[in-house]
């Protein structure tokens, strides 16, 4: 009885995604024009969005690591780690980065930070917690200036996102083991080369805003089936802000308040939790967990929106319905496509590299 019970579940269980499967499939065949329509968004968002706020802080985050130019080791830097975090010194470059970097870079260098030994698992499964950060590039320029017609209303959205997550990790001490580790010593190790290191760094996130950049153009390709649902517009944006943050974003701009744009950054939408997933399972923290900080990540953040604005108060331009967020079809394409097939020759260059050290 037990064996057909567990036979029950375990097809129960790939149902939701073989009808998912199945619903995509048939989408594609019926409107393959509507796939295509996605798909150009998709890679007008890497290029105008993604990749210029994104590949500089991943190749500057690698480096660091790489060179090991961010591991602060010193008495003051483990004594502030410590007492705001519960983390060592060599932690707080991540903390920082994941700060000015965008979603991907903290997750990133959290994981090599583990796979250095200079943080337990359980620290960096913390750390994954609140290390996952919108950039100022994103929220002030694309969101604020492009999307709202309001710098000040980015910058609002940013001091709120920035102490929510530093919120966070002051109180992620709840779950901390009580154990604290200091970095490990090098003494015996020669210090890598500043070349190779930063060789290896762009080559890394070349690899790194590939994989992103398919991510966003699959949900951008989801997405774009979202406008045939027969639904409230608050719907939509709700479907399409829980799917991709820029899309999102794009949709609920001007049609929602401050606080809530907080929210929907703060969440950031299940196509950067598939992006920072890859970093996050090397650290071993469950999924569920990782989501449901997501989600107090963003009410915390819209909360002290909120706040904020009622001591400064600002107000945004209403966009109009019939105003297109996202570039038009194809005036962005040829630079993504450049951007993608220059990330992409750097990636295999990398795999080849490694195959002849081998």
């Amino acid at each position: 009885m037990k064996i057909i019970k567990s036979k029950t579940a375990n097809i129960l269980k790939y149902i939701p995604a073989a009808a998912g499967s199945c619903l995509m499939a048939f989408l594609l065949l019926l409107m393959p024009e509507k796939a295509a329509e996605g798909v150009r968004k998709g890679l007008d968002i890497c290029a105008v969005s993604v990749i210029p706020s994104l590949f500089p802080f991943m190749a500057l985050s690698s480096f660091l690591i790489n060179s090991r130019l961010c591991l602060f080791r010193g008495k003051i830097a483990n004594a502030i780690g410590k007492k705001l975090f519960s983390l060592p010194g060599s932690a707080l470059s991540a903390v920082f980065m994941s700060l000015i970097g965008g979603f991907p870079v903290g997750a990133s260098m959290t994981s090599k930070l583990l796979a250095n030994g200079e943080i337990t698992k359980n620290q960096a499964q913390r750390m994954m917690l609140f290390c996952v950060n919108a950039g100022p590039a994103f929220v002030i320029g694309t969101v604020g200036v492009s999307m709202l017609a309001n710098a000040a209303a980015g910058g609002i959205i940013l001091i709120s996102l920035m102490i929510s997550s530093l919120s966070m990790g002051f109180f992620s001490f709840l779950i901390s083991d009580g154990e604290f580790t200091t970095p490990k010593e090098y003494k015996n190790e020669a210090a890598p080369e500043f070349s190779q290191a930063f060789t290896r760094s762009v080559a890394h996130a070349a690899g790194a805003m590939f994989s992103i950049c398919a991510w966003v153009i699959l949900f951008s390709c989801v997405n774009a089936f979202t406008d045939l649902l027969s639904i409230s517009e608050s719907g939509k944006i709700f479907i399409k802000s829980a799917l991709e943050v820029t899309t999102g974003s794009f949709a609920a701009a001007g049609n929602v308040s401050l606080p809530i744009m907080c929210l929907i950054i703060g969440f950031g939408g299940i196509c950067v939790h598939c992006q920072v997933m890859g970093f996050a399972a090397e650290t071993g923290i469950k999924p569920s967990l990782f989501i449901a900080a997501r989600i107090i990540n963003g009410a915390i953040a819209a909360m002290v929106c909120a706040i904020i604005l009622k001591f400064f108060p600002i107000s945004t331009t209403v966009m109009s319905n019939t105003v297109q967020g996202v570039p038009q079809a194809y005036s962005a394409s040829i630079p993504a496509a450049a951007g993608l097939l220059v990330m992409g020759g750097l990636l295999i260059l990398e795999l080849d590299s490694k195959r002849k050290i081998c």
